[in-house]
């Protein structure tokens, strides 16, 4: 499991959660969860945010690993 960094999470607020959940396949109240509550995400999730922010990052440049 995945949880946003702290600097990932003020990135993401200067977008519209609706618009990006959409853009990456996944519910705005789950994303909104994963930046105001530290919710987890799978790594798939993970990878279509990063890739969504920046091309070029991995995501270990936006996430954390959670261990289960």
């Amino acid at each position: 499991m995945y949880v946003l960094k702290e600097e990932t999470k003020e990135i993401l607020k200067n977008y519209k959660y609706k618009a990006v959940a959409q853009a990456i396949g996944i519910n705005a109240y789950k994303l909104s969860d994963m930046i105001n509550k530290n919710d987890t995400c799978m790594k798939q999730t993970a990878y279509c945010l990063t890739k969504f922010l920046d091309s070029d990052k991995e995501i270990d440049d936006f996430f954390l690993r959670k261990e289960s």
